[in-house]
């Protein structure tokens, strides 16, 4: 944002410069009329002053237009923008069922400090019986998670967030657990109910246009201003979207959008480390992070870094 308003800033000075000399060019040319020809070599020279404004002008606008190229960035939400882990051991512990934790190594937690070794296949009756313990509305963000997704909104008026989740089981509590967030997140925001109210896309069709509606407008969640809501869908085929980021978890969703080449920044977990390897690898647009800190640079780095 800040090398675009030292763009704007010099182009209007530039602007007011070339303004002075027409103005002064006009009143030699009001001499013309009397038979006084003197100024005539200094008109020449303010006409190529002019003219040099204006190519300097022109290659600021084309600079500010390269800058300000639109971007979709998808985001999602479990143990990526937010904590599903240690909520759903919360939960099993409600149930009577409680693990040692920790980072799992497996996605299904059937690995050791979880279900155990090869358990994986318990694990969606347990989750389902988290979710109807409240699972998404005990989960937390990440720290600096928020903070992050302003600073990609704010510093960079083209790039458009999106939570985009592939949760089928949620009913309303995606909406309850922003707002209890004191973001906006009503209809109005999302997407996929927006096309589906107009059409009756499926699969790649709704993902097309689910991106051309994030793409149409700007949302933040009002960290650093009033909170005017934030862009998400319900959506299992990401790639769909042809975003210009995946900020995601899941290897195997990972392992596809690398598979297109689209470029991925990844959330490291204990399960996910052959795709944090894959991602670092030179022939894919990839990277790797562990805080929300970390992601506006390198978000800058993967789809374009200037403001």
């Amino acid at each position: 944002m800040e090398h675009n308003d030292i763009d704007f800033r010099k182009a209007v000075r530039l602007i007011e410069e070339a303004r002075d000399r027409l103005d002064e060019a006009s009143e030699i040319l009001g001499a013309f009329n009397t038979g006084d020809m003197s100024g005539r070599n200094t008109i020449a020279d303010k006409a190529w002053s002019i003219d040099r404004n204006i190519a300097d002008i022109r290659a600021i606008a084309k600079h500010m237009g390269a800058e300000m190229t639109d971007r979709l960035i998808a985001i999602d939400l479990d143990n990526t923008f937010a904590d599903y882990t240690t909520a759903f051991a919360d939960c099993l512990a409600q149930m009577g069922r409680p693990v040692r934790g920790g980072d799992p190594t497996t996605y299904d937690f059937g690995c050791d400090g979880w279900f155990g070794e090869g358990n994986g296949d318990v694990f969606p009756e347990f989750h389902s019986r988290a979710v109807m313990l409240g699972l998404y509305l005990r989960e937390r963000p990440y720290p600096h998670a928020r903070r992050a997704v302003d600073t990609l909104t704010f510093d960079h008026p083209a790039w458009h967030v999106a939570f985009v989740t592939s949760r089928r089981d949620d009913g309303d509590d995606t909406a309850r657990w922003m707002l209890g967030l004191g973001i906006d997140m009503s209809l109005e925001f999302d997407y996929a109910n927006q096309c589906l109210d107009h059409m009756d896309p499926t699969g790649m069709e709704l993902g097309r246009a689910v991106s051309e509606r994030a793409r149409s407008g700007r949302w933040s969640m009002g960290l650093l201003s009033e909170p005017n809501g934030v862009g998400w869908c319900h959506l299992p085929d990401k790639e769909s979207l042809e975003a210009d980021l995946y900020i995601e978890d899941d290897p195997a969703m990972l392992d596809r959008l690398m598979d297109l080449g689209l470029p991925v920044l990844v959330r490291r977990h204990a399960y996910n480390t052959a795709q944090c390897e894959r991602a670092m690898r030179s022939d894919v647009r990839g990277a790797v992070f562990d805080d929300w800190t970390q992601v506006p640079g390198l978000a800058e780095r993967l789809i374009g870094g200037s403001h």
